[in-house]
């Protein structure tokens, strides 16, 4: 952060940009891992609530940004303070990080390691869809607001904050859901949500409409993610898998730009944007493979984390 704010050329950002996207990515799977070993210590669902506090967090950044920009502080300082607030902050959570050698394990076996292969594969279909459709909403439905339904600027970014609002809100009401109805059930559940949510934002013509409709979105898509994480940590007892989830699910930015875009040239944003209750549907079928919640505890051992 304090490179960022320092950067005066577009090759020095550009080393810090992928210096800083190297470490926000390896803090991303780190916090994923320590969710899956908190799962299975409590033997309770607790990933959703853990990416909600992420989202309240990007929420109050945000915020911050924008205050900061109306008083015009400068970008240095401003990242600057944040370094200072979010270093200690991360450090006081690393401490009470715990053994990730609690991940349940594989049992031997070439048959068990092929079953546990199989289901990572389509927890990470899963996943692909599931992140698709969050991440269209991020990059398309302020512009559907406003070049299709012909609102105002003001009004179409407030349809995407609805959306961001509604994640969070529904990330922190997930982890009760999953541990009531369990954790495949959610996700099927919140995926038809999403999918009603995003056909009610494009057909239907009542203009307030769409934002009820990006409320949908958001607390119907909000559980996939999470969940498919903590099912990778529980089917492999791997950090890897984890790790490679959260790839899987960060690379789906790269799929829903031009998978909405090419459609929208030929048919319109609009009827385009109707391919991602399809992806939905897709996470209800392949749902179960989440299974139903943590694993019991696979070893004894404790202790802190690296």
């Amino acid at each position: 952060l304090v490179g960022l704010g320092a950067a005066s050329a577009a090759g020095w950002l550009g080393l810090v940009l992928f210096g800083f996207g190297l470490a926000c990515g390896a803090w991303d799977t780190a916090m994923n891992v320590q969710g899956v070993a908190v799962e299975v210590v409590t033997k309770k669902h607790h990933m959703p609530r853990f990416h909600g506090w992420w989202s309240a967090g990007t929420l109050v950044g945000a915020g911050a940004g924008v205050l900061g920009a109306r008083a015009h502080i400068p970008l240095s300082v401003h990242f600057v303070t944040a370094a200072l607030i979010c270093a200690p902050l991360c450090a006081l959570g690393a401490a009470g990080f715990v053994d990730e050698r609690l991940l349940p394990t594989v049992p031997n076996g070439r048959a068990a390691r092929r079953a546990a292969g199989r289901r990572l594969l389509v927890i990470a279909a899963l996943t692909l869809c599931g992140a698709t459709v969050e991440g269209a909403a991020s990059d398309w439905l302020a512009i559907y607001l406003r070049d299709v339904r012909a609102v105002s600027h003001a009004h179409a970014a407030a349809g995407y904050t609805v959306f961001v609002l509604a994640m969070a809100v529904g990330r922190f009401a997930a982890a009760s859901a999953h541990n009531r109805i369990g954790r495949a059930a959610t996700v099927r559940l919140g995926a038809l949500v999403a999918a009603a949510g995003i056909a009610l934002s494009v057909l239907a013509p009542l203009p307030l409409v769409p934002y009820l409709g990006a409320v949908c979105w958001g607390l119907g898509i909000c559980v996939v993610f999470p969940a498919a994480l903590s099912a990778s940590g529980q089917a492999s007892g791997s950090t890897d898998a984890v790790a490679a989830i959260t790839t899987v699910g960060y690379s789906a930015g790269l799929v829903a730009p031009p998978l909405i875009g090419t459609l929208a040239q030929g048919v319109g944003l609009g009827p385009a944007l109707l391919v991602l209750p399809a992806l939905a549907i897709v996470v209800v079928v392949l749902a179960p493979v989440l299974g139903h919640g943590p694993a019991p505890r696979a070893a004894t051992a404790t202790g802190s984390g690296p």
